[in-house]
């Protein structure tokens, strides 16, 4: 008897579960409800703590949503004398270099850097030869702290993201700039890429120089690099 009931009971739980799947189906009326989020562009805040390594390369002008944050104080190189080995002249140790780029357009479109040393001379003198360096890429974290001004500091990872495994991230290809050699490519993102801040810290600096020895004049050659922000990668 038992096993009767418990047959007509499973029979009829299928029987109604039967009859109530076709009436889920039946929408009999549809409507669609708009959903919108828009975006714009943002605004890097400025890099105000220049008393480091790295600086605000303008610090009379506030950064837009597309800009050079931060670049190298300067580059030295200690004294050598003229018949030395001056084929690998190492910079002086120094507080980190870096040069910082932001990019908070939206337009996902790339941007390159350059760098160029026009000419280092003393007086009429001008030095042949060329800054050879490593480039190492991180995000540029910007940095509030009560006991200075803010500023943008190194991250090798963000948000739990890697930049060795951030395919956004650009590519940090820049190792020398030849003395007069015009615009080098130092950082470079294609389309889709380089949204963000970011940072390529140069270290094992050296000067190779190729003037010869007995072309040199005592004393100090100086020059400056140049550097420029294009909007689009670099073709």
């Amino acid at each position: 008897m038992k096993k009767k009931i418990m047959a007509s009971l499973l029979v009829g739980s299928a029987v109604v579960g039967a009859s109530l799947a076709p009436l889920s189906a039946q929408a009999v009326t549809t409507g669609n409800t708009p959903v919108q989020v828009e975006f714009g562009g943002g605004v890097l805040p400025d890099h105000e703590d220049n008393t480091g390594g790295t600086v605000d390369p303008d610090p009379t002008k506030p950064n837009t949503d597309f800009d050079l944050l931060a670049i190298p104080r300067s580059f030295d190189f200690p004294l050598a004398k003229i018949n030395d080995d001056l084929s690998a002249i190492k910079a002086n140790s120094m507080t980190y270099r870096a040069l910082m780029v932001g990019d908070v357009r939206g337009t996902k479109e790339g941007w390159h850097v350059t760098g160029e040393l026009m000419k280092m001379n003393n007086g009429t003198d001008e030095l042949a030869g060329d800054i050879n360096f490593g480039l190492q890429g991180y995000y540029a974290q910007y940095i509030t702290d009560l006991t200075q001004e803010p500023y943008y500091g190194l991250a090798a990872t963000l948000n739990g993201v890697s930049i060795a495994n951030d395919p956004t991230a650009p590519d940090f290809s820049g190792t020398s700039m030849k003395i007069g050699g015009g615009a080098t490519v130092l950082m470079n993102a294609t389309v889709g890429k380089g949204q963000g801040t970011w940072a390529g810290r140069f270290g094992d600096m050296t000067l190779n120089v190729t003037t010869p020895m007995q072309q040199l004049k005592k004393g100090a050659y100086t020059g400056n690099i140049t550097w420029n922000l294009v909007a689009g990668p670099s073709i």
